[in-house]
């Protein structure tokens, strides 16, 4: 288990891949929160992984979290990232993505 809450703002694709690849090798972090805005999404995603919480049209709870995922369409990023409880969490706004250089610790690394 990762001993870290993990959020993602946006419930498609890219969060169910991550989601099973944590479940595949027992690696589910401790607490897991999914916001999206379309609820039949999340519903789906928590029938498939129960163990986490779903956040309709609220990016605050998985915006909160140790490690945030923006799992969304490029267009729409800097938007969501402006409202109140996505980016202004602890600098979200100006947080590196993929491909920039990020810090490493442990047996975890997103270079």
């Amino acid at each position: 288990m990762i001993d870290r809450s993990t959020g993602f703002i946006g419930g498609g694709r890219v969060t169910r891949v991550i989601l099973g690849g944590f479940k595949r090798v027992g690696e589910m972090p401790k607490q897991v929160a999914v916001s999206d805005t379309n609820i039949e999404v999340l519903k789906k995603l928590k029938e498939r992984f129960p163990e986490i919480s779903i956040a309709p049209n609220d990016n605050k709870e998985p915006a909160s979290k140790d490690i945030v995922f923006v799992a969304l369409h490029p267009p729409v990023v800097s938007d969501v990232l402006k409202e109140d409880g996505a980016g202004n969490r602890r600098g979200l706004n100006e947080a590196k993505t993929v491909g920039e250089e990020m810090p490493c610790s442990g047996k975890y690394c997103i270079q």
